[in-house]
């Protein structure tokens, strides 16, 4: 400003001999002159130069997102120094992620998108939910905001990895004493989850008292030790604090004082229940009276609905469609030398899971059976209330339980016996009601999957 101003000479004045437009260009690089006027004008192409590390980049959400076990995926834009777009897919980025305290590194890989796009498609898969720095690197050097904060949360809830502890897992002593238990629900990789569990899901702990030696344990509930194995006393269930929406799951149970915990076996069971329906499993057999292990272990495919399926199927409702043991079958071993193959084939069903009565006292009934050949038992809460395994005096036997609870869950298993000789398909099924003689079919919302946590059952030991 106090400086006397001049004409700017023309040395420091430039002219621009790359035009955009009235010329032709073919080849590459693109240097063709333009002949159709006496103007020696040229068009030029300029291309990227190399890629740079710090002036590409990494795009998309699962950047700083996912979940354990799902792959992610994103994008890597490869760009030179001056943030020209590369045209090429060679170039060789790499991606990892490291976690804090010595948690596991895991590599993803990286592709080409499209031909002479410069972009590529980079994905990694991690199992351990946490916080991880998600590096993208060109060579040794890393792209524009690498590395990057990525959270893996857990994935859905796994009851065989969800975990229980507790001193009420192993000891226990007579009411008012409570014995406390808290549930850490995992994912299928162990992982601790966070949050509350999905709508439809719960956790369920009981202590099954049953009288005599290894009346049950690692096997299951009594139900699956024989009609010799009923509880002859109530089950205690465990009690739930108020859920704190974390993950955990914190609760008690106590041990009435009578009938006197003496000469009982107290086994504690902790479960995940997911609502729709129960678990069947097939069973063959040529010589059957009682629920024994020989008898039990093998399950079979069978054919249910006239179609061949596995032997453990989770049913919509506590009962299943049983087909001509014969039918479609064209060799003795047509599916396998276990395989139900005639008409005389004796065979059992078993359908196992939870149930959440309506009211305190309930009624049920087996419906639809061959009097001269079907067998059928139901235990509810572990109590056996319908057995006709040796005979069947009506086509429809009922039962009934009174339970501690008008809205709580509680184990449901019935079985199903073939004897030879019997070709007719049933539908059967168990049906429930609030009044002896008023059965309907138990509504899908009201059964219960079930899957034992990890290191369930407990032996416990109590003490008077």
């Amino acid at each position: 400003d106090d400086t006397s101003k001049g004409r700017i000479p023309s040395t420091r004045l430039f002219q621009r001999y790359v035009p955009n437009t009235g010329l032709t260009c073919s080849g590459t690089p693109c240097i063709n002159k333009d002949t159709s006027s006496t103007s020696t004008h040229t068009t030029m192409q300029v291309m990227p130069s190399v890629t740079c590390a710090s002036q590409s980049t990494a795009n998309g959400d699962q950047l700083s997102l996912r979940t354990a076990g799902v792959a992610a995926s994103f994008t890597i834009q490869a760009k030179d120094a001056y943030e020209n777009t590369r045209e090429d897919t060679s170039a060789s980025f790499t991606v990892d992620l490291f976690g804090s305290g010595g948690s596991p590194i895991y590599n993803g890989g990286v592709s080409g998108a499209t031909a002479s796009s410069g972009n590529y498609v980079a994905s990694y898969t991690a199992e351990n939910a946490k916080v991880y720095d998600l590096f993208v690197k060109y060579g040794s050097e890393n792209v524009k905001g690498s590395p990057f904060t990525t959270t893996i949360k857990p994935s859905n809830t796994c009851g065989t990895k969800s975990t229980v502890q507790g001193t009420g897992l192993t000891a226990a002593s007579i009411s008012p004493s409570k014995s406390a238990f808290t549930i850490q629900a995992r994912d299928q990789y162990g992982n601790a989850k966070t949050q509350a569990l999905a709508a439809g899901q719960d956790y369920v702990v009981r202590v099954v008292r049953t009288s005599g030696a290894a009346m049950q344990g690692t096997r299951g509930t009594p139900p699956f030790y024989g009609a010799s194995a009923i509880s002859t006393s109530p089950t205690v269930h465990g009690t739930f604090n108020t859920a704190t929406n974390d993950g955990k799951y914190a609760g008690y149970y106590q041990v009435p004082s009578t009938p006197s915990p003496t000469g009982y076996t107290h086994y504690l069971y902790a479960s995940w229940l997911a609502a729709g329906g129960v678990s069947a499993t097939y069973y063959g057999t040529s010589a059957f009276n009682d629920n024994t292990a020989a008898e039990y272990t093998a399950p079979i495919d069978v054919l249910q609905g006239g179609v061949i399926a596995t032997n453990k199927l989770l049913t919509t409702r506590l009962g299943t469609d049983v087909a001509d043991p014969a039918a479609g079958l064209t060799t003795a071993d047509a599916y396998g030398a276990d395989a139900l193959t005639s008409a005389n084939a004796k065979f059992v069903i078993r359908m196992s899971g939870m149930y959440k009565t309506s009211s305190t006292q309930r009624y049920f009934q087996w419906t639809d059976l061959v009097a001269t050949k079907d067998r059928v038992r139901l235990w509810v809460d572990n109590k056996l209330i319908i057995d006709q395994w040796t005979s069947i005096a009506v086509a429809a036997p009922t039962g009934g339980y009174l339970f501690d609870s008008a809205s709580g869950i509680y184990d449901i298993h019935a079985e199903f016996y073939r004897d030879s000789g019997t070709t007719d398909a049933k539908d059967l099924s168990v049906q429930d009601g609030a009044a002896a003689g008023t059965y309907n079919d138990i509504a899908t919302d009201k059964l219960y999957f079930t899957e034992t946590l990890s290191g369930s059952p407990y032996a416990v030991t109590v003490s008077t």
